[in-house]
């Protein structure tokens, strides 16, 4: 079979394709799951109804819109698609796209089919003859026309067209090409941009998505403004569709002197001249034209020139790309009106049955006056081309892989073209297939239901998949495979089962950092067979929450990789559960990319074929059917290579270690956080992307997610209050301020409606979201911090490692002290520093098993703190280091940060890395430890936010990378008996609590017994269950 994106593909093998399931894993790939099920049914009523239709039907072309069509670079015989081939735009080839060029012959190919094929499918089921006609969209729009007129020629009757946005303006040159209407009858536009429209000039000016998020994939470093100054502000195509200056009479996008001067994104003179004059010579639409006009979704209308900024005006009168008044052109014949959005007006049924009404003579089921839609268009306030700008760069992947779903067909034409329809409930279970359209698994046996999958004859190897209604400890194999998120510290499910057995070796793995979670990363772990009935646990890292086509894209490289490195340890079988449950995809869409990996890997790494059999385990009576099922949908269209594929499933084992699952651990809620920061004229722009795991106390919560864009300079304004003192009520106001910035209000209401926090919240938070105050939540009447506590974890950048930390004094030589080092005001200038000591001296002392050491002003030199961290001369090691004094930053280089000691020497970040053991847990009652300023900063007022954001992880970040499991310390400076109160509840309950606990009561003391709202400035890294 050609591949399916080969020009040599034609509809009608596409259709028969369709209809006979033919290729199904290639398609369902292609088009997703829900469309592929459609087409698959439209596709074979399709085919009865082309064995129904009448010699007399008409003949109907079907015009795609701008980038709607595929490109394909022809050599000789040869042809190769570049647009919108995602493996050669990788490659760097999109510069073959240049226009004019006498390098490169490009010719179109084929149209995108999630944005076409619906609507062709239900008119030939209308009894309509349709085929695409694609065009080169880059050229200009009286040359395409000459280009498709020999199409339009060749059929023996009159041709209707049917146009999807710039597929009208053609249609227009093509209609005045026929005078005497001999060959075309009828021509439906659909979201035509017959006046212009604001998306060229958008992309012109760097601020779609799509631009940037091409640029990103291009492994040859072209940058977005090289992509547009070199190749897209040279398509005539796309100048012409720009507004037209008769439609805005204060905008002449086709005069160069009209651009805003302050940048060099600006197109030819000559060009942009040559783009208007085009524009204004393309005939109008005549009577054989209906308009169909998109309305209600957000839509640039018009701009305007401000100190030489652009802003641009927003309001719902229009499709989101395609504003009304620029749509609607007098001559045709009729116009109507429909909600939706531009891309999507294609697959909308009512828009499908107005093009069958238009056709056959009747009038479509419409409203023909737009303000029948009045309550929609509701006006926006102008946007700044800078904030457009930095939110089109916001959220791009970080890095450009072929194999990210970020870089799908449907992303990157996102805003143009959409596979996204209106089906309701009802007619989405009529189309869903009843059966496998793939060779079906033999019928199953009645005494053990197993199924049998396989495409050959005789298959060369047999992979056996058990589906077992067991608890995971109960199954014997080779390997125990257990997946983890990044960020993720209390354990529960299958992997907290386990960790459980091992007496918390997996919980030590994770705070040492010797398991973090990353996507891809695989820890191996041999086991001795006392402990559990498997002699290896193999934990993959998952990478950190995200979008459902990030999980399921981790899910494959984590099966990959996996499987490889079982194959290389001769492991042939492994035991385990559903990989990323319950965190958005579904169990289909979870199998279908793990053993898309499984299968790679064992064609590459396992040539003696000793791997033979997993084991998925599911205790939930519910959820294992639901699996067994996703099992046998997955490879009812699985593409296996000489290989028989056995799904059985089993009972649980009758030898089980217990009678029920392992005792369910109180989990937190978790928030993964991450930030994408964009430099703005030394205003950066943040956006905040966050995705909230349901923990403990709402097990029947759904994922939740946020994303919000906002200024630094706002973030400053708004947690500036946090560095004074206030009444509770005061905190909440800054709270609901700070909450309504970073998170949206959908997410806001929603936690504030379902979520308790009783078991805690941890915000998992890479480099930058760290220097966020998150301790200042309330999310609801009380702060979450004095609910169930709240700590944070740290996702160090991309390529920081941590080194294994010590284990907990608890988990140690009981009978050994637990040994304290104080430091205190080695300046000699903090009198607050001193009695913080004694307070802390008298509240230990005498406690049994706690030895505390005190080095205070000339004693605490660089040499000599430096030396006791690491081990003192006596052999001591250091569990707890305390520290009351100076903190300073460096801004040139955050790891030269540190603790100012005696004779104002500086102990650095860098020096902390290198000792050869560092304490366990490290309290910094400095001033601003964990945001860490220079001493004298204080004088000259709050830091800005561009201070907050660059000082906040220096310190801090140094400690943790250099093995510390725990840090506690100030955002801001507190007064002294604030420090003093605080250190000293959190000492006299660390000793039978854990950190989490005593940290949340020491909050509540000084919030209820103190009256201080001080208690928000105190931060914890870590986790929060942990024992001191």
């Amino acid at each position: 079979m050609a591949n399916l994106t080969d020009p040599q593909v034609s509809a009608e093998e596409m259709d028969a394709m369709l209809a006979s399931g033919a290729a199904e894993p290639q398609l369902r790939a292609e088009f997703g799951d829900a469309l592929y099920d459609e087409l698959h049914v439209l596709a074979r009523m399709a085919q009865e109804a082309k064995a129904r239709r009448s010699a007399a039907a008409g003949h109907v072309f079907l015009l795609p819109g701008i980038m709607g069509s595929k490109l394909s670079v022809i050599d000789g015989a040869r042809s190769d698609e570049i647009w919108l081939s995602i493996r050669n735009l990788y490659k760097g080839r999109v510069t073959e796209l240049a226009y004019p060029s006498d390098t490169f012959r490009v010719t179109a190919s084929g149209v995108f089919l999630f944005a076409y094929q619906r609507m062709r499918l239900r008119l030939i089921i209308k009894g309509h003859d349709v085929q695409f006609l694609p065009f080169d969209w880059r050229e200009d729009i009286a040359t395409t026309a000459d280009d498709l007129w020999p199409a339009i020629e060749a059929v023996e009757k009159p041709v209707s067209l049917i146009c999807h946005s710039m597929g009208g303006l053609v249609a227009r040159a093509l209609a005045a090409r026929d005078g005497d209407r001999r060959l075309i009858r009828k021509v439906v536009t659909l979201g035509t941009p017959n006046l212009g429209s604001y998306s060229p000039v958008m992309t012109l000016r760097g601020l779609n998505d799509n631009v940037h998020l091409l640029a990103r994939l291009d492994s040859t470093g072209i940058g977005p403004k090289a992509l547009v100054e070199t190749l897209v502000n040279r398509f005539p195509g796309l100048l012409q569709m720009m507004p037209s200056p008769d439609a805005r009479r204060d905008e002449n996008w086709f005069d160069a002197g009209f651009w805003p001067k302050q940048d060099s994104l600006i197109p030819d003179a000559a060009i942009l001249a040559a783009a208007g004059k085009a524009q204004a010579e393309l005939p109008p639409p005549d009577d054989r034209f209906t308009q169909i006009v998109g309305l209600g979704m957000r839509t640039v209308h018009d701009v305007r020139i401000d100190k030489g900024e652009l802003f641009y005006n927003h309001n719902d009168d229009g499709d989101g790309t395609v504003p009304r008044t620029l749509a609607e052109m007098d001559g045709a014949d009729r116009r109507f009106y429909i909600e939706g959005k531009h891309g999507q007006l294609c697959n909308l049924r009512a828009a499908i049955d107005a093009c069958d009404a238009v056709l056959n003579g009747r009038v479509p089921d419409l409203a023909d006056d737009p303000d029948a839609f009045r309550t929609l268009t509701a006006s926006v306030s102008a946007e700044p081309e800078k904030a457009l700008r930095s939110a089109a760069r916001s959220g791009l992947p970080r890095t450009g892989d072929p194999d990210d779903p970020a870089f799908s067909e449907q992303a990157l034409l996102e805003g143009f073209l959409s596979a996204e329809a209106d089906i309701d409930k009802i007619e989405r279970e009529a189309l869903r297939p009843t059966t496998p359209t793939l060779p079906a698994p033999l019928a199953p046996h009645t005494d053990d239901g197993t199924y049998v999958y396989t495409r050959q004859k005789k298959a060369l190897r047999r992979i056996n998949i058990d589906v077992m209604n067991a608890d995971i400890l109960d199954v014997p194999a080779d390997a125990y495979v257990l997946g983890i998120f990044e960020g993720v510290t209390t354990l529960g499910g299958a992997i907290g089962a386990v960790d459980y057995e091992l007496d918390g070796m997996l919980s030590a793995q994770i705070a040492d950092g010797q398991i973090t979670g990353r996507k891809g990363e695989v820890t191996f772990i041999p086991i001795p067979r006392h402990h559990l009935r498997t002699s290896h646990v193999v934990v993959v890292g998952l990478g950190a929450f995200g979008p459902k086509d990030t999980i399921t894209a981790a899910v494959r490289i984590a099966g990959r990789n996996m499987m490889r490195s079982l194959c290389i340890s001769e492991v042939s079988s492994f035991a385990g559960v559903l990989l990323g449950a319950d965190s958005g995809p579904t169990p289909v869409e979870i199998f279908r990319e793990l053993f898309g990996g499984i299968f790679e890997a064992l064609e590459d790494w396992d040539e003696d074929q000793s791997f033979s059999c997993i084991r998925l385990c599911e205790y939930n009576p519910d959820r294992y059917e639901e699996i067994a099922d996703g099992l046998n949908r997955t490879f009812a269209g699985f593409n296996m290579s000489d290989c028989e594929i056995v799904v059985q499933k089993k009972p649980a084992p009758l030898n089980r270690r217990r009678a029920g699952p392992a005792p369910h651990p109180k989990l937190p809620e978790i928030f993964t956080v991450q930030a994408e920061v964009t430099e703005e004229d030394r205003d950066p722009v943040v956006t905040l992307q966050l995705h909230h795991v349901p923990g403990s106390g709402n097990r029947e919560a759904q994922l939740a997610t946020s994303q919000m864009t906002f200024q630094m300079s706002e973030l400053d304004a708004r947690t500036a209050p946090l560095s004074r003192a206030m009444t509770s009520e005061k905190l909440r106001g800054v709270a609901e301020d700070i909450e309504k910035l970073i998170l949206s209000k959908a997410f806001r209401e929603k936690m504030e409606a379902g979520q308790s926090f009783e078991y805690g919240l941890q915000v998992v938070c890479d480099t930058w979201a760290s220097r966020i105050p998150w301790e200042v939540l309330h999310l609801g009447k009380a702060p979450v911090a004095l609910r169930g506590g709240l700590n944070r974890w740290y996702l160090p950048a991309t390529g920081g490692v941590r080194r294994a930390a010590r284990r907990p004094v608890g988990a140690r030589n009981r009978g050994r002290p637990v040994n304290v080092l104080m430091v205190a005001d080695p300046t000699r200038d903090l009198s607050g520093a001193r009695k913080e000591a004694r307070q802390i001296e008298a509240t230990l002392a005498g406690r049994p098993g706690v030895r505390l050491d005190t080095r205070e002003g000339g004693e605490a030199t660089v040499a000599a703190v430096a030396a006791a961290l690491g081990q003192d001369d006596v052999g001591r090691v250091y569990d707890i280091f305390h520290y009351a004094g100076h903190a300073f930053f460096d801004p040139a280089d955050r790891a030269r940060s540190g603790l100012i000691l005696a004779g104002e020497d500086t102990l650095h970040g860098t020096d902390i890395a290198d000792l050869a053991q560092v304490p366990g847990f490290v309290f910094l009652n400095a001033c601003e430890s964990l945001r860490v300023r220079k001493r004298g900063a204080r004088d000259a007022g709050p830091p800005t936010a561009q201070d907050f954001a660059m000082r906040n992880t220096g310190l801090a970040e140094a400690f943790l990378l250099a093995g510390v499991r725990h840090i506690v310390g100030t955002f801001w400076p507190v007064n002294d008996d604030t420090a003093v109160n605080f250190s000293s509840v959190f000492y006299e309950q660390v000793q039978a609590q854990t950190i989490g606990a005593a940290l949340t009561e020491a909050r509540r003391i000084i919030h209820e017994v103190h009256d201080s709202s001080e208690w928000v400035n105190y931060i914890h890294y870590g986790a929060a269950n942990d024992p001191i």
